[in-house]
């Protein structure tokens, strides 16, 4: 039976789209298989866009929609209220959350009725993550910009939950993968400051994809 994992991305128009994409480029340079693939199960408001990742360590022969992803990413905290469907720790689920508000504000509802309640970076990590996007060197309007700024963290979040990266071994990944969309000297200067802006990964105890 084949193990997997199963990403959802929650995003505005074009972001859950590149960020599934750019997440395979990285997994595929680290020898996975992985599946990217558009929500068409639901009717999604044209303001907004779901796609998924399937990732396994073994050629995938599953071609099925996804019911309930192990992650969901949700590029922008303003889409709490419309993405927040699923019960952080239920069936597995965990959230990564792009933000750009200040740390100390980065608290979130999840769930509904009497289920739901607020999560924060301090409160159960395993099932709540912040990413903190903020402008960079590069700045916001280039590609690369947008790629380093705000692709680059998310991407590096999702890694580190998938798999067991040694912080060197993401840090080759990210330069590696990085490298292909812009030059590699200020890859390399992206990733680093990366490495140091990003807290240890904190995962719940899960079986490695085989």
């Amino acid at each position: 039976m084949e193990k997997y994992k199963e990403i959802q991305w929650i995003g505005y128009p074009g972001e859950a789209r590149d960020a599934s994409s750019y997440l395979a480029e990285f997994l595929l340079l680290d020898g996975k298989y992985i599946q990217v693939f558009k929500e068409f199960d639901i009717i999604v408001p044209q303001s907004r866009e779901i796609y998924y990742n399937r990732v396994c360590d073994t050629p995938l022969k599953r071609r099925s929609s996804v019911k309930r992803a192990d992650l969901v990413v949700i590029t922008d905290h303003r889409l709490i209220p419309y993405a927040a469907s699923y019960i952080p720790g239920r069936h597995g689920t965990s959230y990564i959350v792009g933000s750009t508000l200040p740390p100390d504000q980065n608290k979130y509802k999840l769930g509904f009725g009497e289920n739901a309640r607020e999560y924060e970076n301090s409160d159960q990590p395993e099932l709540f993550q912040t990413v903190n996007l903020e402008p960079g060197q590069f700045g916001e309007t280039s590609r690369a910009g947008r790629i380093v700024t705000f692709y680059l963290p998310l991407i590096a979040a999702v890694a580190r939950k998938l798999g067991n990266y040694s912080p060197e071994s993401l840090v080759l990944g990210l330069h590696k993968w990085l490298s292909r969309h812009i030059e590699p000297e200020p890859a390399g200067a992206a990733v680093k400051v990366l490495e140091t802006n990003l807290s240890p990964p904190v995962q719940p105890p899960q079986e490695s994809l085989e």
